[in-house]
This record gives structure tokens, C-alpha cells and sequence, in this order.
């Protein structure tokens, strides 16, 4: 994912116009009438949800009864039970009893509530590969457990729904595995496994491409569905006798893939999707086509099957446990704060809202600078980062309100490490900024998997000696590494852009040769075998992975398998080169009232958060060698604010094509270079 996630910001970085850049830095004043790129986004933000389990060991959630879940978990002995967690905290456990001795649960996908009995849908069979679909009906009371279907051919159910009298299951069809829909808009991306919309008995009730479906207060299925060349849409179905009688017209709306989808009271749709944001959960009302993005204080959602709502308070499964969250508390009673954000923020999950309510702009570059360097009185905050290109001008130039006397700010700045404080103070001694994450690259990488292929990662002296090894590893292992050319070609040139003043060195020289001769081999592409088993902790699939940002480091944190080191070809006599994202209150605004608390809060909240690679105290950080690892890498960081890669990569490509030679490749590169540093 963390590769499919730099493919798109690789994209956006690459096709910005250097003249436009050039063209903003020095003649701002003479800029009129450019044309607004903008993403609004609604952000209801939490900043009071709260852990009411702890632990790993998830299957899958259910709505329980008022203001309470049910959740399948595997314990340690691998034996199965039900927890009930109510939004106070209170659990009350539920053994599973054996179904009997032909039939092994082997994995609990789904389950649902009705008439006090739970019906639980899991994988069963003698063994994990050989498993079908069987349906249980579990009493609470009594505790008595039967089989109520048996479903061959099907497999991990992913929803349960009562209506009618009938439980209607949202299932996988093995026989359909290999069917794909035809994509209308070809950048679209989309994983079809044969899911199908059944009855009790097993009669498939729709099947065109279902993604998640639930339950609506007139006990219609809202169901999110992707049509051949039709795209996303949501449509209504009314079930009587176990078949389907009524359909509404189709709602297309591109929400991408989903993992997850919950109905509240209202009719609002909670979900998670699969492709965009997955840190937080998003909330949209098809009667009025609002939309907000809540994003939770705590844990990371990333599975599907993971929220639910009972009541008022939506459940939600995260990799440290079980969270939820009061809907109707869930904003403060602040004025609505205008934020800009930059276009190059990607997937970051910020600026965390923290229970305010906020109104964000997402504008493209050119956009951005013009708010930002005039002082446009229209926004409350921006939010940036260090690798904008237009970063180095605004922080040269831009005007803030200082955050100096905020309460909380030294505070926080204090817990961070010294470099990150030391970008926040700007020649005058004022707080300008507040840095609320970190990026930067690694070479992520298993040491023993690899020393069993012959290859010790820390006797390796430099990138020639790291290409040479891995060209050494036999073919059957070239799926578990992910070294693609495109992510070594980008971190190598950008890490020397903005370490060095000229490109006419012998170290450019070096690294420029090396890159040519590996970059029509095949060895270094994407293998997304490699990536999955990184995120799914598979240690026999994986050996090294080239990483761009942060954006893999919650799954990875936990992985005990592995270790980080800075990429091979980067300066390793250097800091590491850290991307901050930061945000700043603009002194034009006349919200600074709300603005101010809002920062106050956001402080509190981030010197709770853990893994964030910018606290200094340890206890902060989840006891792994990678984790480890990073914190000592970023302990010794340096913000660097980019030189923009449009400035050197397009020469760059020209010699790689063999359109200009090297001498002239450099001396535009430079030109263009300095041009952009004397603005």
C-alpha cells in the first residue's frame, strides 16, 4: 500500500510547471486571475474517542445492544470467544462451544444480533485452505450453538444482515474469483474476489460487483456497488421472502473502494475506505450530498469489518484494539475554522482536528503560495509541507501569527526532538510554525532472511555493492524485494538535489551511472509480493523494501521480523533528510480566537500520540528493532526544505533518453537550481 500511495504522489510531484514556480517566487504581485484548484473537505474531527479493549487478536465486530459491540477474538491457545464491550468499558466474555468433530472454525468473518440469539458466519473446515462458509446460531443465554447452513463454494462472509425475518449474507463466491469489472475511468482501482449478496439458502441475490452493504432504519440494504463500465454507486434493496422485490433508482457516487460501511441514526453513512485516508473514518448523507471526515484520536483503522454503531456510539476495530466514539459529541462549539491545505500532502492524516470543526480547501500549488505569501485574509490555517515547492519562499517570506506565548506550544516543542523545534523559531526568535508529522526514506529490510540468502546488509559499503547483491539472489526471490527503479531514482537524485550545491561533482557523476545501468533491469520494479508480506508481517515473503514516508509505519512498528537503515546511496556522513508537515495561524485572519485554541488542544493531543518519530521520550514508541531503529535515525534528523524536482529532472530524462549528453545536462540543472534559490 505504502507503494501505491508514492505511485500517486510521485505523479503529482512530477508535472508541476517549473515556469509557474519561477514565475510565483519572483513576480507574485503580477500574478492575476489563476484559476482555484480546489478539494473541499468537511473535517469533524473527534479528539474524545476512547480505547474500551486492548488487543490485537480482532476476527470481527458486530452492533450489539444499545451502546454496546460484540467482537470475535482468537486467544492465545487459538480457541475462539465472544466479548461483549459496552462504550463505558464493561466486558462480559462468551465461550464458543465446538460445532462438532468434522467442522473446525478455522476463521470468524462476520456476525450479527436478532431476537437475543448471535448469528456468526465463519470459515470451517479440516484445514485454512480447505474451508466453506458455515452459519451458526449462538443463544446468549443458554449458550447453545448450532449449525443453521453449511455453504460450499462460499467463503468469508464480510457482512450479516437481519431483515424480514431472514439473515441476508454478503459472502465471498470462489467461483467468481477470477471476474473483473470493466473500469470506467481507467485509473480507477479496484479488487473484485467474487463477492455476492445471498439469502439464507444460498440464493444469490445481487451480484453485480457488490463492496459493502448494511442495514437502514426502514430496514432497506443500502448497498456501495461497482457496475461494468458504470463506476461506484449506491442503491437501495427491499427484501420480502428471502428475495429481492424492490431496487431504487442507482445514486453513482465515486467513493472509491471500501472497507467498511455502518448506517446511523439519520440515515448518515459511516465508512472506511480502502484506497484514500485510511487512517480515518468519513460520513456522508446521500439526501443532501454532505460529507465530513472524522478522524480518530486514537488507533489506526485498517481492516474491513471494522465499524459499527449502537445507539449513538460508533465502534470501530484499530490495530490496538476496540475504540468508539459518541456521535453527537464528537464536535466542539467552536467557530468553524478555514484551513488550506497543500495539494502535496497526500495521505497524511492531518492536521488531526481534535473535536473542531474545520472547513478545508485542498489547492494546488500555485494557489497555495498566492494565499499564503499575500496574506489572503480568507483562511485561518495552512498546512504545508517542508517539500512544497514553494516551502523555502514561504518560510522565507510568509508572515504568521506567533504561536511563542500559546499555551502548550514551548511545552510540546520541548518534547520534540531539537532540530524540530529549531525549524519551528525563525530568525526573530518567534514560534512560527508547529510541526505535526514526519516523513522520510528507508531501506526497510529482514537481516536474517537476508543473511540466509547469502547477503549481510551491514557489511555492504555502498549502492553498487547493495545492486550487486541483490542481482546475486536467485530468481525465485526477485518477488521479495521491493527496490523499484522509479523509488530509488527519485530518493537518490532528490536526497543529492537538496544536500548539494551543484550537480557537477564526481558523486553525481557515480550515482548517475549507476542509475542508468540498472534502469531498464528488471530485477527493480514494484513486486507486490514483497509489499503485502512487509504490511501482513509474512517474514518468509519478505527480504527489502525500498520506503518512501511514513505512511507504512503504523503496521510497521509492530513487525518484529524487521530493521530499517538509510537507503544505499544516500550521504550517510549526513543527517537523515526529514519532510516535516507543519501548520501555521495566518495573523491576517480574524479567527485567531479559535485558531489559538484549536493549537492549544492539538498540542495536548500530540504528545499523546505514539510512533510519531518527533517526541524524544521513549515510552512514546512501541518496543520493536525497527522502531528502534527509526527513532535513533530521526533522533539525528535534519528538516530540509526541498529544491523542487521539476528543476533537475527534466534534464534529467533528457540525458537518460540520450537527448542531451552529461556537461549539459548538469549545466541546466544548475542554472535552473540556483535560479530558483536566489528568488
Amino acid at each position: 500500500m505504502c507503494s501505491l500511495f508514492y505511485s500517486i504522489n510521485k505523479i503529482i510531484d512530477k508535472y508541476q510547471k517549473m515556469l509557474a514556480l519561477l514565475f510565483i517566487a519572483g513576480c507574485l504581485m503580477l500574478v492575476t486571475g489563476c484559476q482555484e484548484k480546489e478539494n473541499i473537505k468537511n473535517i469533524i474531527a473527534l479528539g474524545i474517542s476512547k480505547q474500551v479493549y486492548n488487543g490485537i487478536n480482532v476476527s470481527c465486530m458486530a452492533a450489539g445492544e444499545d451502546k454496546s459491540a460484540y467482537i470475535a477474538v482468537v486467544t492465545e491457545d487459538a480457541s475462539k470467544k465472544l466479548i461483549k464491550i459496552s462504550s463505558d468499558g464493561t466486558q462480559k466474555e462468551f465461550g464458543i462451544p465446538l460445532i462438532n468433530d468434522n467442522k473446525e472454525i478455522t476463521e470468524i468473518t462476520a456476525m450479527v444480533l436478532s431476537g437475543g440469539n448471535i448469528y456468526i458466519a465463519a470459515n470451517a473446515g479440516l484445514s485454512y485452505d480447505d474451508s466453506d462458509l458455515v452459519l451458526y446460531k449462538m443463544n446468549l443465554e443458554g449458550k447453545k450453538t448450532e449449525v443453521i447452513g453449511e455453504y460450499p463454494g462460499y467463503c468469508n462472509a464480510r457482512k450479516l444482515i437481519f431483515t424480514d425475518g431472514r439473515l441476508i449474507m454478503l459472502v465471498q463466491d470462489k467461483s467468481r474469483k477470477e471476474l473483473k469489472p470493466v473500469l470506467d475511468n481507467p485509473d480507477d482501482i479496484f479488487e473484485y474476489k467474487g463477492e455476492v449478496l445471498v439469502s439464507q439458502e444460498g440464493k444469490v441475490l445481487f451480484d453485480d460487483f457488490p463492496v459493502v452493504c448494511d442495514i437502514m432504519d426502514n430496514n432497506e440494504i443500502i448497498m456501495y456497488a461497482h457496475s461494468d463500465n458504470g463506476g461506484f454507486y449506491f442503491i437501495n434493496l427491499t427484501v420480502k421472502n428471502g428475495d429481492i422485490v424492490q431496487k431504487s433508482e442507482p445514486v453513482f457516487k465515486d467513493l472509491k473502494q471500501l472497507m467498511s460501511l455502518t448506517v446511523t441514526d439519520g440515515g448518515n453513512l459511516i465508512y472506511t475506505s480502502r484506497v484514500t485516508n485510511v487512517q480515518g473514518l468519513l460520513e456522508i448523507n446521500l439526501s443532501n450530498n454532505t460529507s465530513s471526515e472524522i478522524q480518530p484520536e486514537k488507533g489506526v483503522i485498517s481492516r474491513q469489518g471494522d465499524i459499527c454503531y449502537s445507539g449513538g456510539v460508533t465502534f470501530y476495530i484499530t490495530e490496538d484494539g476496540i475504540n468508539c466514539f459518541t456521535n453527537n459529541e464528537c464536535k466542539k462549539d467552536n467557530k468553524v475554522i478555514r484551513v488550506i491545505e497543500s495539494e502535496n500532502i497526500g495521505f497524511l492524516n492531518a492536521p488531526y482536528g481534535c473535536g473542531y470543526q474545520m472547513d478545508i480547501k485542498q489547492l494546488n500549488n500555485d494557489e497555495m503560495s498566492l494565499r499564503v505569501l499575500s496574506q489572503d485574509p480568507d483562511y485561518d490555517i495552512c498546512f504545508m509541507q517542508s517539500g512544497d515547492p514553494f516551502g523555502l519562499q514561504v518560510k522565507k517570506k510568509g508572515s504568521f501569527y506567533p504561536l511563542t506565548e500559546i499555551n502548550g506550544v514551548k511545552e510540546y516543542l520541548n518534547a520534540c526532538f531539537p532540530y524540530l523545534k529549531e525549524a519551528a523559531v525563525n530568525e526573530d526568535g518567534e514560534i512560527w510554525m508547529l510541526p505535526v508529522a514526519v516523513t522520510a526514506d528507508y531501506l526497510v529490510y529482514d537481516g536474517q532472511m537476508l543473511k540466509d540468502e547469502g547477503i549481510d546488509i551491514n557489511s555492504i559499503k555502498n549502492l553498487d555493492g547493495f545492486i550487486s547483491a541483490l542481482k546475486k539472489l536467485p530468481g525465485d526471490k526477485a518477488e521479495y524485494i521491493n527496490t523499484a527503479y522509479y523509488v530509488m531514482e527519485d530518493i537518490l537524485l532528490h536526497d543529492y538535489a537538496c544536500r548539494n550545491e551543484s550537480f557537477d561533482t564526481e558523486q553525481f557523476k557515480e550515482l548517475s551511472s549507476t542509475l542508468l545501468q540498472i534502469s531498464g533491469d528488471g530485477l527493480f520494479t514494484w513486486h507486490s509480493a514483497a509489499s503485502d508480506a512487509l504490511s501482513r508481517h509474512i517474514q518468509e515473503q519478505f527480504l527489502c523494501s525500498l520506503e518512501r514516508g511514513s505512511h507504512f509505519l503504523e503496521s510497521v512498528c509492530t513487525n518484529p521480523y524487521v530493521n530499517v537503515r538509510k537507503v544505499f546511496g544516500t550521504d550517510e556522513e549526513m543527517p537523515l533528510s526529514v519532510k516535516c508537515y507543519f501548520i501555521c495561524i495566518n495573523a491576517a485572519t480574524d479567527n485567531i480566537p479559535a485558531s489559538v485554541s484549536y493549537i492549544e488542544t492539538l498540542c495536548s493531543y500530540l504528545m499523546q500520540k505514539k510512533d510519531t518519530m518527533m517526541l524524544i521520550d521513549k515510552s512514546k514508541y512501541t518496543d520493536t528493532e525497527i522502531t528502534s531503529g527509526l527513532y535513533n535515525f530521526h533522533a539525528g534528523g535534519e528538516v530540509v526544505f526541498d529544491v523542487p524536482g521539476e528543476l533537475y529532472m527534466e534534464e534529467w530524462e533528457k540525458y537518460k533518453s540520450g537527448k542531451t549528453d552529461f556537461k549539459q545536462m548538469v549545466a541546466e540543472a544548475d542554472r535552473k537550481v540556483k535560479m530558483y534559490k536566489e528568488e
